[in-house]
């Protein structure tokens, strides 16, 4: 069975790869040679999964130089002439390409193309004649697959020109930022495809012989570097490019559409993949790679030493400033470490505005393990503080809580959700600031027993059996979602001795929906083999700030307004993250041996230097 994913498995296998911010070469051994380049638009036919090796290769292998650097004309050529024209109405689930491969046709794609197509329609129709420009940039994070959009958008305008549409198309890479900027050029339309050897002449020619009305109906597609092609160009212009500032420098100062192109979902990932032996390799990346197809495909045990390099050396106040803990924040340029985390689109649907996003709940955690004792005090300052905590600062705590469940050794304090809002009603937050939950009324102690736990977070993984969701959970205690995109619960204790299942949902919103906590939830857990089908007692944790308050917003019955009686299947609690407390404790957890600063990077350079004498 063909791949669903196979210009995935041609254009990124072989790429090159970052460690650190340093582009690095790889090589993987295929059956017939593979390109160099990170997301270039590849369309050479590939051997199906079941004809590649399926053992990663060791470090020298991996460390190789590439073939010679692949020519992108020879294969978009073909690409061009098999490819059907797509109508963004009836848009196809997969693209076929040669060899009869297919590439996943995202929802993201669909969307954006719409969007553009929709934009540049309607700009058409105000203005006669067109502007002084169309540009659209299309932004996001290295490796999530914006070279694979440009394939789909020639599809999509290729149905325009099979609907009557009389344009041309030239294709630029620059993908490769070298001295070949604006050299690899092709020209494509309804009669074929060349390759332009001097496109700067041929655009100038175009501009003294080719009407204007004509030329402004052509589309100019950019992959990687901005060039200088765009600055003559006299009709719309798409540039994919990944956030880096230099990259549109620019082209940025008069754009049309700014958009980002998001990372994949689960499913989206699970679904690229089956078919192929990255698939049972999937739940182990997953904690790495996050929403970036590409890194599925680096050897695991690189995509572990990439990280770690990356989180022993990385800049703290890069990381505040990403996290907009500072008041000049970099949420689109400049991405200072890609392989911690990704920019997305918010969630209102247009693409538009950007994000930064934590690559995984694990990653995060790591970063927080790794963080000096001052450091770490930093970040509870600013949790704590009500005027800040905004965005990723929710991720924060967020991951702040989960570390300090998985280490501390004494019990935390529980308030049920009641007598906290009858407290918030009574005092004030500078109040409640001051007073810890252990010194209340009311509260209940809980002890989470995770000494039998491994030195890092277990780690629940969605269950490849849809209908066992939660199967991979096998063990009660503590655990952490691999994905953040796990439905309502940002952490989860499993006490086997009570029968007690403690579902944390981690906010600093004091209206947080508790949409998702249902019956069919419960269903999906009781898949978990430490869980099974025996009475238990179901307690949502709300986790929060000290000080800070939570009444959770339930559905109401549409009939007695009242809420749904899904909520009386669990009891609610309030717990707060005391920061004194957690500072002791996270900074006291063996696991968490901070290696960051001077010593730390020397170590690693030390570590480097003996790794390549053992090697040679």
């Amino acid at each position: 069975m063909a791949s669903a994913l196979s210009l995935f498995l041609t254009a990124s296998l072989a790429s090159a790869h970052t460690v650190a911010g340093v582009r690095q070469s790889a090589r993987l051994t295929f059956l017939a040679p593979l390109p160099t380049r990170l997301e270039r638009p590849t369309h050479r036919p590939v051997q199906r999964a079941t004809a590649l090796h399926a053992e990663e290769p060791d470090e020298k292998a991996f460390a190789e130089a590439m073939p010679p650097i692949f020519r992108v004309g020879l294969e978009l050529e073909p690409y061009w002439e098999s490819v059907d024209p797509i109508n963004l109405e009836a848009a196809p689930i997969t693209l076929p390409l040669t060899g009869g491969q297919k590439l996943l046709v995202r929802k993201a794609y669909v969307d954006i193309a719409k969007i553009i197509m929709d934009r540049q329609k309607n700009l058409n129709r105000k203005t006669p004649s067109y502007p002084n420009y169309f540009n659209v940039l299309l932004r996001g994070s290295p490796g999530v697959g914006k070279s694979w959009f440009l394939l789909f958008f020639l599809a999509v305008l290729k149905g325009e020109m099979h609907r009557g549409k009389n344009f041309k198309i030239w294709f630029v890479d620059n993908s490769k930022r070298s001295s070949s900027v604006d050299q690899q050029v092709y020209e494509l339309s309804k009669d074929g495809f060349v390759r332009l050897r001097d496109p700067l002449e041929t655009l100038f020619q175009l501009q003294k012989t080719q009407p204007l009305d004509s030329s402004q109906r052509d589309w100019l597609l950019i992959d990687g570097l901005e060039g200088a092609l765009f600055g003559i160009w006299r009709g719309s212009v798409l540039l994919a490019a990944s956030s880096r500032k230099d990259n549109y420098n620019d082209f940025k100062k008069e754009l049309t559409l700014n958009l980002l192109m998001p990372t994949w979902t689960e499913d989206e990932v699970a679904a690229a993949l089956e078919g192929t032996e990255w698939f049972d390799q999937m739940d182990d990346k997953r904690l790495y790679a996050g929403g970036i197809i590409r890194d599925y495909l680096t050897p695991l045990s690189q995509l572990k030493a990439d990280v770690d390099s990356v989180i022993e050396s990385v800049k703290y106040d890069d990381i505040r400033r990403w996290g907009g803990e500072v008041p000049r924040g970099v949420p689109a340029d400049n991405v200072p470490q890609s392989l911690l985390m990704s920019l997305d689109p918010t969630t209102n649907g247009t693409y538009t505005f950007g994000k930064v996003v934590w690559r995984s709940p694990y990653i995060l955690g790591t970063f927080i393990r790794n963080l000096t004792q001052q450091q770490l005090s930093n970040e509870l300052d600013i949790i704590m503080d009500p005027r800040k905590i905004a965005g990723q600062q929710g991720a924060l705590l967020e991951g702040l809580v989960n570390e300090f469940l998985r280490v501390t050794k004494r019990p935390i304090s529980l308030e049920p959700l009641n007598h906290h809002m009858e407290r918030v009603n009574k005092t004030s937050q500078a109040s409640r600031m001051q007073t810890q939950q252990d010194k209340l009324n009311g509260v209940i102690r809980v002890s989470l027993d995770t000494t039998q736990q491994d030195n890092k977070p277990r780690v629940f993984i969605r269950s490849r059996i849809k209908t066992r969701p939660f199967a991979n959970v096998r063990e009660p205690g503590f655990w952490v979602p691999a994905a953040k995109n796990w439905a309502v619960i940002d952490s989860l204790y499993i006490d086997s001795a009570e029968d007690v299942v403690y579902l944390i949902q981690v906010t600093a919103n004091s209206e947080h929906s508790a949409s998702g906590f249902d019956q069919s939830l419960i269903t999906n857990l009781r898949t978990s083999p430490a869980i099974g089908d025996g009475k238990k007692t179901w307690r949502i944790v709300w986790a929060i700030p000290q000080g800070g308050s939570i009444k959770p917003l339930w559905s109401k019955d549409p009939t007695t307004r009242e809420d749904i009686k899904d909520r009386l299947l669990f009891q609610e609690y309030v717990f707060e993250l005391p920061p004194g407390r957690a500072l002791e404790e996270i900074s006291a957890d063996p696991t968490g041996t901070p290696q960051r600063g001077a010593k730390g990077l020397f170590r690693r350079f030390l570590q480097d230097v003996f790794s390549r004498l053992k090697r040679n």
